[in-house]
């Protein structure tokens, strides 16, 4: 095969992988996981539970829906997660939009092994500020002053969890954080059906 022949097949990947970027999200080589988010449902007007939040008794929206990690890999892919907050792992941008945090009163790690094309699914509570949108009708609540959002999420590796135990789980959560180390959902548009269905396009 010439060089000539090289670059065109080298050049064919980058743009299939360009692609499956934009029309998927994040693609990481190294981390076979794809990531998605579901909008299932919405409420009004609730109040976040992070404690300064509360002394400035800001009302949040909830928005209800299911996270989403798929193994595209033909082989298994394992993971660690804490079984209660696994939450620190996750980030959300922009960031005024939090993602609740359940209280736990255990909270220890876990193996999560996923088959190929077997996924896991989160239970997840977005909180958008209620100060973003200009009307106050649930009804009318797409009507705000940005559109989308995104969901980041740090992937432990074994090998990681393994070198965790010398300087301990939450320095490798902050050091990965620092370093932006996320795989992340394509950009979810703030929409929900009213009356809790729709017809997939």
């Amino acid at each position: 095969m010439d060089n000539k022949m090289r670059m065109k097949l080298t050049l064919g990947l980058l743009i299939v992988l360009l692609n499956s970027i934009l029309l998927n999200g994040q693609v990481d080589l190294n981390c076979p996981l794809k990531i998605d988010f579901k909008i299932a449902g919405v409420s009004c007007c609730d109040h976040n539970n992070d404690l300064n939040s509360k002394r400035m008794n800001k009302p949040y929206i909830n928005m209800y829906g299911i996270l989403k990690l798929e193994n595209q890999s033909n082989s298994v892919f394992s993971f660690w997660i804490m079984n209660c907050s696994w939450t620190d792992l996750i980030k959300v941008e922009p960031d005024s939009i939090l993602l609740y945090v359940k209280a736990c009163d255990s909270n220890y790690p876990v193996k999560i092994s996923l088959e190929s094309h077997q996924s896991i699914l989160f239970n997840s509570i977005i909180e958008i500020p209620s100060k973003i949108f200009e009307k106050s009708e649930i009804s009318r609540y797409s009507d705000h002053k940005f559109k989308t959002f995104k969901i980041g999420f740090l992937i432990i590796s074994e090998k990681e969890f393994d070198f965790s135990h010398a300087f301990g789980w939450q320095t490798l959560v902050y050091n990965k954080k620092k370093k932006n180390d996320f795989i992340w959902t394509p950009p979810i548009n703030i929409v929900y059906h009213e009356y809790g269905w729709e017809i997939l396009k």
